[in-house]
């Protein structure tokens, strides 16, 4: 379906009229859906509740162009709610049409994408409502959580890498492109052998052929020369041969996760697609597919290595693909697909399009323990003490009751083995060596105790959120440093403001440069008090002067203050992009400094776990 002229002539004054009005924010969003009975416009959102964080605060999972709210319906059904933050940003194209076109697209995929209802008026801030989009919580475990679970299990890691080739296989097929494959858009079922895909702003899909990207995807997955231009089918095949080659080298070894790992990608980082030549990933990999006679992970370093070099329009597909996927049997394929028409109609009346995933998905790892608040009304929260609860439960009591059996086991043998020994060799050092055997039996058990070893998981999950956090100050402070004075000079005033002092800054000597200016017209500005191109362009009427060469000084100073108002634009934008950089980063170190607080007061609660403690449960029967 190809758009025409009357939706982008809507969409082009809608840009320009959103533009001048003040879009809301994450802030504004979380303050208005603290009452969703006033503020949600969308009838099927009627009743919800919304997912709280320990501070009874509604829970915000922050992008760069929407802040999504989780909702719990009356029937216990969760919601995604995604809010925009930003105006019309989709070229010409409505935001309303242009999800309706996808709406229509995506439902033949409805166990790759989560079927979703865009509402024009979905909230109310202020008394003016925006847009949202309303689909059911999508099922799954993020890319960048599931693969630092599974890390250690080649297997499923491989499987995935054969999943990935063939979602990519299925978007083609398609005519589709998802557009911005990233570790937190695709969400992965407990084997990898299944894919779920989120976030379709930079989608593209039949009809949309001819428009620029409205976006351009995470920088840690995309071709580094990718711009708006490049948008179309094998729009994905980069972040698959990216993604691909990063799971191939994890499956071979696990510990290049913790090495080049980061939470913003799974190995390679923009900078290394940016240098591949000097990147110590890239380093890494080709020695470790080299020492390993690995002819997968080669290849696929190797394709990786040509697309970086061919482009962003390279059509090189992912050393791993799969065979298309089998068609279902016929008594599981049910009606007829609909019709062209049928499907546009219906994505104009847009009623919830029934055919979605059953959902419910983990929070985020860093953010367990919510609750829910009904229409506006604040409920009470506890910390979740996730390592505490697992101390009662029946897993891990057995594990316990195992350990203790084991090592009462080792003890009595090591007893029986001296005493039999003690009839056999009679010496002096006898007992000595069976104190060590004793201890050593003891130091291995003790060493394995589950009470000890999830006191240890406590801590290094305590000691990452410092570390992460200490990672994002760090950033703060390089984003800050990193800042051109320039930049913050033109962040720091109003266009007007900068003009005038770059122009007071440029001395009248300099009249002397233009072409065709006499030594003398110098002399006459000073002689008249005119010290810079400031004064002068502030001047008409210059004694002594011809009025033609007065001309050429005006058309001079205009031309400097175009120059400094595309530079202040320049200047300007850069410090706004730095300040929406630093505040999430800020956001982030206070997500982490709040997990890491949480869980010191967890660790405070932790029963002791020292040798004494363990030689009580041990030896029951001995006081110790």
């Amino acid at each position: 379906m190809r758009l025409n002229q009357a939706e982008v002539s809507e969409s082009s004054s809608n840009s320009t009229r959103q533009g001048r009005s003040e879009w809301p924010d994450a802030v504004a969003y979380r303050e208005a859906i603290q009452s969703p009975g006033l503020t949600l416009g969308d009838p099927l959102l009627t009743g919800v509740k919304v997912a709280e964080n320990r501070q009874g605060l509604p829970i915000a999972y922050t992008g760069r162009f929407a802040v999504v709210f989780r909702l719990r319906g009356h029937d216990g059904t969760d919601w995604a709610l995604r809010c925009f933050t930003n105006p019309q940003g989709s070229y010409g194209i409505t935001r309303g049409t242009r999800y309706r076109l996808l709406a229509t697209q995506i439902a033949n995929l409805d166990d790759v994408f989560v079927p979703f209802r865009f509402v024009e008026s979905g909230m109310r801030i202020a008394g003016k409502w925006y847009p949202t989009i309303a689909m059911r919580w999508a099922q799954g475990t993020t890319l960048g959580r599931w693969v630092e679970q599974n890390r250690d299990n080649p297997e499923r890691l491989r499987r995935l890498v054969g999943s990935l080739g063939e979602l990519l296989q299925r978007l083609e097929t398609a005519s589709m492109a998802h557009g911005d494959w990233q570790h937190d858009n695709l969400l992965i079922n407990e084997d990898g052998s299944h894919i779920t895909l989120v976030d379709y702003d930079g989608m593209f899909v039949p009809g949309l052929e001819g428009y620029p990207s409205p976006e351009l995807g995470h920088v840690n997955y995309q071709h580094p020369e990718r711009q708006v231009q490049h948008f179309g089918v094998g729009l994905d095949r980069f972040s698959c041969l990216v993604m691909q080659t990063a799971l191939l080298a994890i499956a071979r070894d696990p510990s290049l996760w913790t090495k080049f790992g980061d939470g913003e990608s799974l190995l390679f980082k923009a900078s290394d697609l940016r240098d591949p030549e000097s990147s110590p990933v890239f380093s890494s990999l080709r020695a470790q597919a080299e020492l390993d006679k690995d002819e997968e992970l080669a290849d696929s370093l190797a394709r990786l290595s040509d697309a970086l070099a061919h482009g962003p329009d390279s059509t090189l597909l992912p050393a791993i693909i799969t065979e298309p996927p089998k068609p279902l049997p016929a008594e599981l394929v049910g009606p007829p697909e609909p019709t062209v028409q049928e499907r546009h109609e219906k994505a104009e009346n847009l009623d919830w399009i029934q055919t979605y995933s059953e959902v419910v998905t983990h929070d985020k790892w860093w953010q367990a323990g919510t609750s829910y608040r009904h229409m506006g009304q604040r409920q009470a929260t506890k910390d979740v003490f996730r390592y505490l609860i697992q101390l009662n439960e029946s897993a891990f009591a057995e594990r316990e009751k195992k350990n203790l059996l084991a090592v009462r086991a080792a003890l009595a043998g090591v007893v029986l083995v001296a005493l039999l020994l003690a009839q056999v060799v009679p010496g002096t050092y006898l007992p000595l060596f069976l104190l060590l055997w004793l201890v050593n039996a003891v130091g291995i058990g003790y060493a394995n105790w589950p009470h000890r070893k999830l006191l240890d998981e406590l801590n290094a999950e305590i000691a990452k959120m410092t570390q992460l956090a200490a990672e994002r100050k760090d950033r703060v402070a390089t984003r800050t440093r990193g800042a051109s004075p320039q930049a913050l000079q033109a962040a720091q005033g109003a266009q007007a403001d900068y003009v005038a002092e770059k122009l007071r800054q440029v001395l009248v000597n300099r009249v002397i440069t233009i072409h065709g200016m006499p030594v003398q017209v110098k002399r006459e500005l000073e002689a008249v008090g005119v010290t810079n191109a400031l004064e002068l362009s502030r001047r008409t009427n210059l004694p002594g002067i011809p009025q033609h060469q007065i001309t050429t000084l005006q058309n001079w100073c205009r031309e400097m203050e175009k120059e400094f108002e595309d530079e202040w634009h320049k200047f300007s934008t850069s410090a706004k992009n730095v300040n929406v950089d630093i505040q999430r980063l800020e956001m982030e170190v206070a997500e982490f400094e709040r997990e890491s607080t949480r869980l010191q007061k967890e660790r405070e609660q932790f029963p002791t776990t020292n040798l004494r403690a363990y030689l009580k449960n041990l030896l029951p029967f001995l006081k110790i």
